[in-house]
């Protein structure tokens, strides 16, 4: 405790009345057992010791995390490596066919590059539409069309039908067995090409 200030300043007063700053010590210098002193936990022996116990946990459950995750992820880098493989990936996906996007340009290919070609299919499947994008785009620049046939005339939710007077070079038959009587070829159990007739 401070002297009691001279002059009867009510906020010196005020002032002298509070406990002197101290470290938890006495007047002869013993700890006082109400106000412990902490000190640096991280300077003693135990609080060091607590400290590298801690990192250690941490660095193990990093560590096993890693080696976890690298057990469970498979690289495909390779798979993805070529220029088609994105094609070939969905066209195996949707048909079935091994090296898709070749066996599909084996097809188009010795086409004129004004040749037109059409795409047939179910209309209440959204999966016509991710084919005829993948033959238009391996079709390019020829001009491709999509015609969903639906039953008992209903409109059909995914196609692009021609316009009128259109006249295919090759017919695309998408999950559905082509007409009688006409000169097709199977490129998977989902997918015919029909060769028309000039």
């Amino acid at each position: 405790m401070r002297a009691p200030a001279a002059g009867g300043n009510a906020l010196r007063l005020y002032e002298d009345r509070l406990p002197d700053e101290t470290d938890g010590t006495d007047e002869n210098g013993k700890r006082s057992a109400a106000e412990p002193f902490h000190g640096d936990r991280f300077g003693s022996w135990a609080g060091k010791f607590w400290t590298v116990c801690w990192w250690l946990m941490l660095a193990s459950s990093v560590g096993l995390g890693l080696w976890r995750w690298k057990e469970n992820l498979r690289w495909e880098g390779a798979r993805w490596s070529q220029p088609d493989s994105g094609v070939d990936g969905s066209l195996q996906a949707h048909l079935g066919i091994e090296h898709g996007a070749a066996a599909l340009r084996k097809e188009i290919d010795s086409l004129p590059t004004n040749a037109p070609l059409l795409v047939v299919g179910p209309g209440n499947d959204w999966t016509l539409s991710e084919v005829y994008f993948l033959i238009s785009y391996l079709g390019w620049p020829r001009p491709v069309w999509s015609v969903g046939v639906m039953p008992g005339g209903q409109k059909a939710r995914y196609d692009n039908p021609p316009p009128t007077g259109f006249k295919p070079v090759k017919i695309f038959v998408y999950k559905m067995s082509p007409p009688p009587g006409v000169a097709a070829h199977a490129l998977s159990k989902d997918l015919a090409v029909v060769q028309v007739t000039k």
